[in-house]
């Protein structure tokens, strides 16, 4: 019948045009069009998302941390300082004066400015790198001053920066709390001596285990909103330093054996509230 010629005729042309070089090329570049299209709004969703969440976080852990804060300042603290903002120029002037070849005093003035500019200003800085080295020697540094404003400079970049930035502080707090356990020239107290919490090194160290512990408990905030590349440099060099093993107690008695990481921790977070919160079952990625 003509009715079901001119159906045969349809069904010819759409075979031969779905089976054509151009049809094929056409829905390829369609295909990848739309799939740039739809990772695009769901990049922009995403990111609007982060921004509410972030500022609700941000006040929550503000007022978690601020304690940290104090317990790291004296009563003159720069923290109540409104934020200095600062071009690369000046950071760069800053983080030359930070080397440790320069005078106690006029490093100590520049971790004094460092505290008064935004966080996120200074790990955007080029020269952040530099900084961060200059920051950890600070707080091995003996001198109580230099120690206690690099501490602070940490706390305050824990408790008003975006994840990206608190990610570089945590694992840079991490890598120093680890070189204090694997120096020679950090001796650490062994568990037949206890701890000497009147010991003024005892109380600094005491005082960045529990700033890494604050920013340990918030930690699953962010596993639902970050990539996991960016969270896996979190939960590494949280392993690493809980696996440091003191050369001394590869050969000692129990009584001989030096305090690790894990105990200090322990102190701080006795029920480990902070691991109870990083497992699966607690807060899922789904």
């Amino acid at each position: 019948s003509q009715g079901s010629g001119q159906d045969t005729l349809v069904q010819q042309v759409t075979r031969k045009t779905r089976e054509s070089d151009e049809y094929k090329e056409m829905m390829k570049s369609l295909k990848n069009t739309m799939m740039i299209v739809v990772e695009s709004l769901i990049n922009k969703f995403e990111e609007d998302q982060l921004k509410k969440e972030e500022l609700h976080r941000r006040k929550q852990h503000e007022q978690r941390t601020s304690y940290c804060m104090d317990s790291c300042s004296d009563s003159g603290s720069s923290f109540n300082q409104s934020y200095t903002f600062m071009n690369q120029e000046q950071l760069q002037i800053i983080v030359g004066r930070m080397d440790p070849s320069q005078p106690k005093e006029v490093r100590r003035e520049a971790l004094q400015t460092l505290c008064c500019a935004p966080p996120s200003d200074v790990l955007n800085c080029e020269c952040w790198v530099t900084l961060r080295k200059h920051l950890a020697t600070a707080l091995s540094d003996p001198d109580p001053t230099l120690n206690d404003k690099s501490l602070r400079f940490y706390a305050k970049t824990f408790s008003s920066s975006t994840f990206t930035t608190t990610r570089e502080t945590y694992t840079s707090l991490a890598k120093h709390l680890e070189s204090c356990f694997t120096s020679q020239q950090s001796p650490v107290p062994t568990l037949f001596a206890g701890i000497d919490i009147t010991s003024p090194d005892i109380v600094q160290l005491l005082k960045k285990f529990r700033l890494l512990n604050e920013f340990q408990k918030e930690v699953p905030s962010f596993w639902i909103r970050h990539p996991e590349k960016f969270m896996e440099e979190i939960v590494e060099s949280t392993l690493s330093l809980l696996s440091v093993t003191h050369e001394q107690n590869l050969r000692a008695e129990t009584s001989h054996r030096v305090l690790e990481p894990v105990h200090f921790l322990a102190l701080l977070d006795t029920k480990a509230s902070w691991f109870n919160k990083w497992m699966h079952g607690y807060y899922s990625r789904t």
